[in-house]
């Protein structure tokens, strides 16, 4: 149903938004970004291409798990280390937060087992920013097509 821009621009605008909300087509370039550039393959279109088919596949399974991402568990992990380098075995509520922001996950559990206690576990994150990251790489969750 497209909107004719001569008539009413604005209407236009918010029409093209609220598709690319609709089908969530930001998440998924910026995904797909953040993929190609972690990566840096030899062939990008061929690795974009791939990236979507992965995504689709997922979706076709209905499992979240199968979505291609952009960190592995190492990643986490090595991030956490970065975050508790003398090892004490939990961070504070501000490192997860800026952790969360840094792996570019915005819908999160903000109330995580030991904030109150200024302790996250290291497995408690690591469970946390795989939920996240699920949430956040599910572009393909969104699509009807």
């Amino acid at each position: 149903m497209a909107v004719n821009a001569g008539t009413n621009p604005g209407a236009a605008e918010r029409q093209a938004i609220s598709y690319l909300e609709e089908h969530r087509i930001q998440a998924l370039i910026e995904n797909a970004t953040m993929a190609l550039v972690g990566e840096q393959p030899e062939d990008p279109k061929k690795f974009l291409a791939q990236f979507l088919k992965d995504i689709k596949k997922a979706r076709d399974a209905a499992d979240a798990e199968q979505c291609p991402g952009t960190f592995t568990e190492e990643n986490i992990v090595a991030l956490y280390d970065v975050l508790d380098p003398t090892g004490t075995g939990h961070i504070n509520g501000d490192q997860y937060h800026s952790a969360m922001s840094t792996f570019g996950i915005t819908n999160y559990n903000r109330d995580p087992v030991g904030l109150s206690k200024g302790k996250i576990h290291r497995q408690v994150f690591i469970t946390e920013v795989k939920a996240g990251l699920v949430g956040a790489s599910a572009t393909y969750a969104a699509y009807h097509g």
